[in-house]
């Protein structure tokens, strides 16, 4: 218990981070500050893309303090930071401490559009498109076009 009560405090929350950040990157920019045991980047799930905002966790209170009030007001690539020091530790939630498993979206729809079709499903699929080609020829002998082209 006196573990936990004395690391409350420890986390920073630094918000409007520019882009291309990475972990490794925050991590040594606030280890001139002090110890820097975790740096948790904010990541979009489907592109796996930084959403702008991170927790770092230092060793000590007063180092995370010192980081937090000096990092407040600081400009990166044209992005002035915001910080400050949570009150609580975020790393105890385990929705913070998951890692990052980035979805591959190209290979499922690869996986998808790859896939054999069975014969009621070429069949169904089949049957759409001649009556769309049905409705396409239909629409234009109204317009009064006379326009032939192959079909199914």
């Amino acid at each position: 218990q006196d573990v936990e009560a004395a690391r409350e405090g420890t986390a920073v929350y630094v918000g409007h981070l520019p882009e291309g950040l990475e972990e490794f990157e925050l991590k040594t920019f606030f280890g001139q500050y002090g110890e820097v045991t975790k740096v948790k980047l904010a990541r979009s799930r489907k592109t796996a893309n930084s959403k702008g905002f991170c927790f770092v966790e230092f060793k000590e209170r007063r180092t995370a303090e010192v980081a937090s009030t000096s990092i407040d007001g600081y400009m990166i690539n044209g992005k002035i930071l915001t910080s400050h020091v949570m009150q609580d530790n975020v790393f105890k939630y385990p929705a913070v401490r998951k890692r990052y498993m980035p979805i591959d979206w190209r290979k499922i729809f690869r996986e998808s559009r790859n896939k054999t079709l069975s014969r009621e499903e070429t069949r169904q699929l089949v049957h759409k498109l001649v009556a769309k080609e049905k409705a396409k020829r239909t629409k234009l002998k109204e317009l009064g076009v006379e326009y032939e082209f192959k079909g199914f």
